[in-house]
């Protein structure tokens, strides 16, 4: 057989062995993606913990008791002081303050509030 084609072995064994790739590699390009994610909305939760700090230095009280309230003052026109303290559309988060599908934490223990993110299981 010298006719320079591929016999139905060699072609199944090329396949398995892509398969195998794929299934190898997938996963870790998952995790990779979700790690990213995870530093995206850590980094935002720092982003938003600022403005609260800067909300309370202003006012000497909380932005809110809840993670909707805290993003509404700090998104929100000032009017004491005529400052926006955070743009929601720098947020990147959606309508119910999710990041990546997953809802902020909010701390409310201290003086000031603090945004986190939750871990992982």
């Amino acid at each position: 057989m010298a006719d320079g084609g591929f016999t139905l072995i060699e072609l199944l064994i090329v396949i398995g062995l892509i398969a195998l790739i794929l299934g190898l590699v997938t996963p870790r390009i998952l995790a990779g993606k979700e790690r990213a994610e995870e530093k995206l909305c850590k980094s935002k939760a720092e982003m938003i913990n600022q403005a609260i700090v800067e909300y309370v230095m202003d006012h000497g009280e909380s932005p809110g008791s809840d993670v909707g309230s805290v993003i509404r003052a700090l998104a929100d026109d000032d009017h004491q002081t005529g400052i926006t303290y955070i743009r929601r559309e720098d947020l990147g988060i959606d309508e119910q303050n999710r990041c990546a599908g997953k809802s902020f934490d909010l701390d409310t223990q201290g003086r000031v509030p603090k945004l986190t993110w939750p871990k992982r299981p």
